[in-house]
């Protein structure tokens, strides 16, 4: 499908052009979802296995890529992966953008699960200055680096993914339904399957994509953290951009958009 032709041939693609460009280093931005399953993930670290299912085709794709990336790895041509957490910031596509067009259209009138699953962001500046000293470590001599794997996270501790949005939303003029109003996992979780079951059905006819699935439900209701100290002790990770900070540029950044 298009996922696997762009997350493993288009990775491949890249490689096989380094190698033919005399290119020194590669990071590849990879994704904590490469170890997603259908299982919770709490404060998981690199030594984590890659399931045996795989959350969705995005995870399982990523998870070739970057076993391909780590393959590649050589003297000619030395490579890393970078798995950053649920990433945030100015051009979110994503997270905060989901969200915020679900709100604005009054299509959220619950939260899904019972608000105790934490999942992990990282602001996506920070992301960037990881890539920037995983290069660094990468073209060192005497690599630590080359042919490993690290999570990249920030500093504040993982929280419920509505009560990561809620500052945000909230700054941006929006109200995320209260805590009380709330409908559990199984229940989310049988709506999604029906709603993807419908969504297959239809694919002869009409082609739709659900914005609510199984995999998006177990995103949200499961924990979803992991540990970042490998970055920090390999290659001297530490966030630039405290949340405060982070929290502030996304707002500004959605609030000039409009």
């Amino acid at each position: 499908g298009q996922l696997a032709e762009v997350n493993v041939g288009g990775t491949e693609n890249v490689l096989r052009a380094c190698r033919e460009t005399g290119v020194r280093g590669l990071v590849y931005t990879s994704s904590m979802d490469a170890v997603c399953g259908t299982r919770p993930v709490v404060r998981a670290d690199e030594t984590l296995p890659y399931p045996r299912r795989f959350a969705n085709e995005y995870a399982r794709t990523k998870a070739l890529a970057e076993q391909a990336v780590i393959r590649a790895n050589a003297p000619e041509l030395r490579t890393c992966v970078l798995r950053p957490c649920g990433m945030f910031g100015e051009g979110d596509p994503y997270h905060v953008a989901n969200v915020l067009r679900i709100v604005k259209a009054g299509s959220l009138p619950f939260r899904m699960g019972d608000g105790r699953a934490a999942f992990q962001h990282v602001y996506v500046g920070n992301v960037a200055h990881a890539h920037v000293l995983a290069m660094r470590a990468l073209l060192e001599p005497e690599s630590r680096v080359a042919g490993e794997v690290y999570f990249v996270t920030d500093d504040c501790p993982a929280v419920n993914f509505f009560d990561f949005m809620e500052p945000i939303l909230g700054e941006l003029g929006y109200a995320l339904p209260p805590r009380s109003r709330s409908v559990p996992y199984p229940v989310m979780w049988t709506l999604g399957a029906l709603l993807e079951g419908v969504a297959f059905a239809c694919r002869p006819v009409v082609r739709f994509v659900p914005t609510l699935t199984r995999s998006s439900v177990r995103f949200v209701c499961h924990d979803h953290t992991f540990v970042g100290e490998k970055a920090r002790r390999d290659f001297g990770y530490a966030p630039i951009y405290p949340h405060a900070e982070a929290t502030r540029r996304t707002v500004d950044w959605f609030r000039e958009q409009g």
